[in-house]
C-alpha cells in the first residue's frame, strides 16, 4: 500500500506556510528586535525605556491579573461546590449555563488575533506597506475589522449552541447584508470625496444616509441574532 503521508503533508503545506509567514516570522522578528538596539547590537535598552514610560501601567496590569485570577478561582470553587451540593433547580441550571461561557475564550483569543491581522495598522497592511504595495497612512478601509471579528465569534457560538441549518444560514445572510452595506457606504464616501472635495451640506446628508443604512443593517442583524440565541438559551419553541 503506497505511503499517503507526503500527499497529506502537501495538503497542509499552504496553511503551514501562511502561519509561518504571517505569524511565526513576525513573532520571531519582534523577539529579536526587542533585544537589539538600532545598530543591531544586543541590548536591554528597549525594556528599560518601556519600564520608564509604562511602569505604572505594568504594575496596574499585574495587580489586575493577580486579583482577577484569585477572584475567578474563588468563584469557580464556590460554583463547583454548589453544583455538587446545591439543591435549588433554578440556581443549578443557571450556574451550569454560566459554566459554558469559558468555552468561548479560545474563540475570543482567535478573534483578537484576527483583529491584530486585519486592523488598519495590523500585520497584513503593514506587510503590504513594507512591500510597497499600499500606503497605510493614506489608505481607506473597505471593511470594519470589528464586524468581521463579531461575525466570527457569533458564528462559532452558533455552532456550539447547535443551531439548525436554517438558523445558521440566517446568521450568515445577516452578516452578508451588513458587510455589503459597509462596502456600499465606503464606495459612496470614496466617490463623493473624489468628485466633490469641497464641503457641501448635501454631501454631508448623503454620507449620513449611507451611514444610517449600515446602522439599520447592523441593528437588524443584532436583533435576529439575539432572538435566535434567546431561543436556544431559554429553550423557547
Amino acid at each position: 500500500m503506497p505511503d499517503r503521508r507526503p500527499a497529506l503533508l502537501l495538503l497542509v503545506a499552504p496553511a503551514l506556510a501562511m502561519v509561518l509567514v504571517l505569524f511565526v516570522y513576525p513573532l520571531g522578528y519582534s523577539l529579536v528586535s526587542a533585544f537589539t538596539d538600532r545598530e543591531g547590537h544586543a541590548s536591554l535598552a528597549n525594556f528599560a525605556k518601556t519600564f520608564d514610560l509604562y511602569r505604572t501601567d505594568v504594575a496596574f496590569t499585574l495587580v489586575i491579573v493577580v486579583a482577577s485570577t484569585a477572584l475567578t478561582g474563588i468563584l469557580a470553587a464556590a460554583i463547583g461546590g454548589y453544583l455538587v451540593l446545591g439543591a435549588h433547580p433554578a440556581a443549578v441550571a443557571l450556574l451550569r449555563w454560566l459554566y459554558r461561557w469559558p468555552l468561548f475564550v479560545p474563540f475570543i483569543v482567535a478573534a483578537q488575533c484576527m483583529r491584530t491581522f486585519l486592523a488598519k495598522n495590523g500585520i497584513l497592511n503593514n506587510s503590504l506597506d513594507t512591500l510597497g504595495l499600499i500606503d497605510v497612512a493614506n489608505m481607506s478601509g473597505l471593511l470594519d475589522w470589528r464586524g468581521i471579528v463579531v461575525a466570527f465569534v457569533v458564528l462559532v457560538a452558533a455552532l456550539l449552541f447547535r443551531f439548525t441549518a436554517i438558523e445558521f444560514v440566517g446568521l450568515v445572510l445577516c452578516f452578508a447584508v451588513v458587510i455589503a452595506a459597509e462596502l456600499f457606504n465606503t464606495t459612496l464616501e470614496v466617490l463623493i470625496d473624489y468628485a466633490w472635495p469641497e464641503h457641501h451640506p448635501m454631501i454631508g446628508r448623503a454620507k449620513d444616509v449611507a451611514a444610517a443604512a449600515v446602522l439599520v443593517a447592523a441593528g437588524g442583524a443584532a436583533l435576529v441574532g439575539a432572538l435566535l440565541f434567546a431561543r436556544h438559551l431559554f429553550h423557547l419553541s
